[in-house]
Order: structure tokens, then sequence, then C-alpha cells
């Protein structure tokens, strides 16, 4: 049915929106969830998956103007596939491993340095077809010379495994939210809410090669305190660095369910129709996230991995404050052939920058992992990228064809102001830059991408499209 002028849509969508939060309550104002996440592989099956949920909205004044709505529940994650299969294939499972994964330096004495091997077998990596039974162009017989591969058997110099934890288990959330709505005028409507998200048991992959009796040592540049695995004791004492002192395995890499992360938000949201054919909202999150881990994947495991309360920082999602703006206006000449089923919908969107990490590009503290190191002293995710700002709108057209048939012109536009919203940030800083403690870093766009801190990518550009849409 139309809606006829004068009618007062906004509190009678809050009525209706009241009354059926109000009978989804009474029929159901909690409830129990039982999930089983079966693993038939390496990792072990999770059995207390209980997820309980609770919900309810209050008519605070018996008014339908006011509505409190809140609401807690735990929530599971399936585990992840790739970890089992990473498992299963790069593990040392009952003496045998599916892939032989060996890594060597290109610092290391020939024949067995990267470089080395690389020169050999260049001209067998090109060789578009495998020989006869064979999986691939370059075998086992032609990595002998260098590394000595098997599958089976003792392990090779520079074993990388992984192995799944005892007692793994799914990620579990806990989520809650409460927030009040209120109209407070014709056509006006404010609400605040707030969102807790609290998830733990995440992924982890921790190398247990390394163990906590490393000496510390000093970085030359800031005089910060460091563990260093490549220390001098270490290479006299392997035994007192890491857990295999014939250094035959580089990395023994456990994924474990120990990684955390919290997120508190809070929205603030406006909004007003003024007439039939006009609406302006406009809403505002403040927001903070924490964790310790960023992925699952050892690239990506903690600067110091005997001391992963050192990895507590801001999520590289984090962001501290959303603006979001936006209208619908449609046409007001609703009886005329050519000016009627008109709507304009632009939007204005703010977004503060999201943090990044600061990273070294070499492997400081000795410890086999090349990706994950940062300059000493810096805390993971002490950058802070780019704000973003973008101007979107939308025109259409609606043209009815009779009772059923609709013809739709649209124009879109996006970042119609052309504004340079850059993406990401050259993160690798290396040792001996000039960032010193507390590293509060931020990109620069007078600097080159090659250089530590340059702008590396950016977002499109104005962009505009056109579209036609038949309905029938």
């Amino acid at each position: 049915m139309a809606e006829e002028p004068g009618d007062d849509k906004p509190t009678e969508e809050l009525k209706a929106q009241i009354a059926h939060t109000r009978a989804l309550v009474s029929r159901d104002l909690s409830g129990l969830r039982y999930e089983l996440d079966s693993q038939s592989g390496p990792l072990n099956t999770y059995k207390k998956n209980f997820a309980p949920r609770v919900s309810f909205a209050w008519d605070l004044f018996n008014d339908h103007r006011t509505a409190i709505r809140g609401g807690y529940g735990i929530f599971y994650s399936p585990i992840y596939g790739q970890i089992p299969d990473v498992v299963k294939t790069l593990g040392n499972i009952n003496g045998t491993r599916q892939i032989a994964n060996a890594l060597v330096t290109i610092l290391g004495a020939p024949p067995a340095n990267s470089a080395e091997i690389y020169g050999a077998l260049f001209p067998k990596i090109l060789c578009g077809q495998p020989a006869a039974g064979a999986n691939s162009c370059i075998t086992q017989a032609d990595l002998a010379p260098f590394v000595p591969i098997t599958n089976t058997g003792p392990l090779p110099p520079g074993t990388v495994l992984f192995f799944g934890q005892p007692g793994y288990r799914n990620p579990q959330s806990q989520q809650a939210s409460l927030g009040v709505e209120r109209e407070i005028g014709t056509g006006l409507s404010v609400s605040a809410n707030y969102i807790y998200v609290h998830t733990t048991h995440m992924p982890w992959a921790i190398d247990k090669n390394l163990l906590p009796g490393a000496p510390f040592s000093t970085d030359p540049t800031t005089g910060i305190l460091f563990q260093d695995w490549g220390a001098p004791q270490c290479v006299a004492n392997p035994g007192l660095c890491f857990a295999d002192p014939t250094r035959t395995i580089l990395q023994n890499n456990e994924y474990a369910s120990v990684a955390n992360a919290v997120y508190h938000g809070g929205i603030l949201e406006i909004k007003k129709r003024f007439t039939d054919r006009f609406t302006l909202m406009a809403n505002y999150t403040y927001s903070k996230a924490i964790d310790d881990s960023t992925d699952f994947n050892s690239d990506y495991a903690a600067f110091n991995e005997v001391d992963l309360r050192a990895e507590r920082s801001l999520s590289d999602f984090d962001q501290r404050h959303k603006v979001v703006v936006a209208a619908v206006v449609e046409s007001p000449w609703q009886h005329s052939p050519v000016l009627s089923g008109f709507e304009l919908s632009p939007i204005v969107t703010y977004n503060s920058g999201h943090p990044f990490n600061l990273l070294a590009g070499a492997d400081v503290n000795g410890d086999n992992h090349f990706t994950n190191d940062r300059p000493p002293g810096a805390p993971r995710n002490s950058g802070l990228g780019p704000d973003y700002v973008a101007f979107d709108m939308r025109l259409g057209w609606t043209f009815k064809l009779g009772e059923r048939r609709t013809l739709r012109f649209l124009a879109e536009g996006f970042n119609i102001t052309n504004r340079t919203n850059y993406a990401r940030v050259n993160n690798i800083v290396g040792t001996d830059s000039t960032l010193a403690p507390p590293f509060h870093a931020h990109g620069t766009s007078s600097l080159s991408p090659s250089q530590p801190l340059g702008f590396t990518a950016a977002l499109p550009k104005r962009e505009i499209q056109l579209g036609v849409r038949f309905d029938f």
C-alpha cells in the first residue's frame, strides 16, 4: 500500500520493529547450541563446543518510542582446513614425510647454499615436461649432491616441520551487544550501541625448537636488549638455545590454539526523515581491536617465540574512527512522466588508518625465521597507515512499462573527488634506520615506494559506471 502524505513512517517502523522483536523474545529468550567439528586427521577433536545465547528487547517507557536491545552468545569457528593439511604434508608422522621440507641459506658453504643450487639446477627448472615416471622436473637424485632429501628415515639438515598441539581446539568467540534507540521527534531517531567481541583459542604457529635459555644481545643502533639465538653462546653450546642441538631441525613449528583477540566498539547513529522524499542519516564508530597474532602462517610468527605476551598489540584491522554520512533524495515530481522515478543517494565515508608492522627484513635474532623480525624494541603493529576519505554517489531512474515491467537506469560514481587514498606502506625499515622508541611510524608520499615508509599502493581513483536493468 502506498504511503500517504503526513504518515509518520519512522514511528510506525519503530513500533513494528519493537513488536517483532518482543514477539521473538517471548518465543525464544534464550538458546543453547552444540557444535562438533570432527577432525579425522592429526588434530584433536574438541567436544565441549557448547554455545549458549540470550537476547532481549525492552520497550522502556511502554510508549513505543524507546527500545533497549541486548544479547550475548558464544560462537565457534570450524578449524581451518589448511592447518591439518599442513601438519599431514609437512609433518614427520611415524618417521614419514609426505613432503620433505628443508631450507638452505644463501650464505652457506658451497655447494649447499641456495645460490649454488639454483645455478646448477636452473636448466632443469625449464624442462617443460617431467621425465617419464617423475612428478617434477627436479628429482631427489638431482638434489642429492647438495642436500640429502628423503621422505623417510633420518631428517636432512635444515628440516622444517609442522605438528599439531595436543588438545588443539576450535576458536571460540564471546559476543555481546547493548543498544538503545529513541525517537525524539517526528521522523527523527537516535541510537547508541556497544559491541564486544572476545575471541580465544585462535591458531598460532610457535617454533618449539627455540629454548628460553638463549642469551640477550644489545642492538648497536638503539642499545635495546633482545633475546638472540644467533649469539656466540648458542654457537658454542647449541643445546642452550635449541631443542635439537644437532641443528638438523631448523624449525619445529607447532600449531597451537593459544592466540587471543578483543574488540570494543561504540556506535552513535542519527536518522532524520525530513519529508516523504528526503532522508538523512549519519553514524560514527569509535572502536579498538587488540590481538597477539596476525595469522596462523609461520611467516607471521612472534618476533620472540618464547615471549608470546610481547606480541599483544593493536590488530591489523584496528580502526579507531569511522564516520559515514548518507542521504536518499527521491524526486518530488511523482506524477510527471519524465521527472518521476529519480533517486539520488550520496555518501561520504571517513576511516582512520590501520596499524602496520615494522619489519627488519632479516633474521635479527638468529631464530631461523626471516620474515617476522622487527627492529629490536619495536612493538608489533607500531606503525599507523593512512586515512581514507571518499565521496560516492548514485543516481537512479526507474521507468515503469506497465504493471510488471520496469526499466532502471543507474549512474554510480566512486571517489568522485579523485582523492588519492594510499593502501599500503613499505614496512621493511631495516635495523639501522633512524627509527627509535616509541616507534610511532607513519607512511609518507614524500618517499619513493622502494624507501622505508614510502607508500607502495593506492586504492582506485575516480570511477564511474553506468548500468541498465530490465525487470519483468
